[in-house]
């Protein structure tokens, strides 16, 4: 019984999915491994690519949709996208001390990027469930209740990503790999912003 995944490249996969990997590769510079994951289905590429697209155009800003990604996956613990996102994250200029908080599932310092983890991690983790004074306290940071569907919107894109990878077992992406994570291991140890490498020029995964 085969339960291994391939990890598609422009050349092996399929037409439906080969299109949507070059915009993908000429937009990041690289196909990250789970796109290429999800592109054994075209039609599941194609739905998160277009989710994706879709929170890119979203009210937050981009340090905003990172902040969105980053929470998500740690919540959702996985290893894999936390690495990803904390890529992104560095940049599009979120600084690295705020990176570090949101990959301990600390809280930052600043009030309103506070106020959005807070808030998506309470949404991930009650999954759904949050108390009026939760989503009070989201509105309180700067944010509308328009803004809630949109990042329900990023949630649940980075959910798909974060449970292919997962299931997958993907291994991390070159690109990705200074910033390795373990819930333990930053919790424990830290993850120093002073340890960071320069950020990279990348687009959102």
């Amino acid at each position: 019984m085969m339960t291994t995944f391939d990890i598609q490249t422009r050349k092996s996969a399929s037409r439906g999915a080969r299109e949507i990997l070059a915009e993908i590769e000429d937009t990041a510079g690289f196909i990250p491994n789970v796109f290429g994951l999800i592109a054994n289905s075209p039609n599941a590429l194609a739905a998160a690519h277009a989710m994706n697209t879709f929170f890119r155009k979203s009210s937050f800003t981009e340090q905003e949709q990172e902040v969105i990604a980053l929470a998500t996956s740690v919540q959702n613990q996985c290893a894999y996208c936390v690495a990803g996102h904390t890529t992104f994250a560095l940049a599009v200029g979120i600084a690295p001390s705020v990176v570090a908080d949101v990959r301990r599932n600390t809280a930052t310092t600043d009030r309103s990027t506070e106020a959005l983890r807070h808030f998506v991690s309470c949404v991930v983790r009650e999954r759904g469930a949050v108390s009026r004074q939760e989503l009070a306290s989201f509105i309180a940071g700067g944010f509308t209740l328009s803004q809630v569907f949109e990042l329900l919107i990023g949630v649940a894109t980075k959910t798909v990503t974060n449970f292919a990878s997962k299931i997958a077992g993907i291994p991390v992406d070159e690109a990705f790999a200074a910033h390795v994570w373990s819930a333990e291991v930053d919790s424990a140890e830290g993850y120093l912003p002073g340890h960071m490498q320069q950020p990279m020029t990348v687009a959102g995964e």
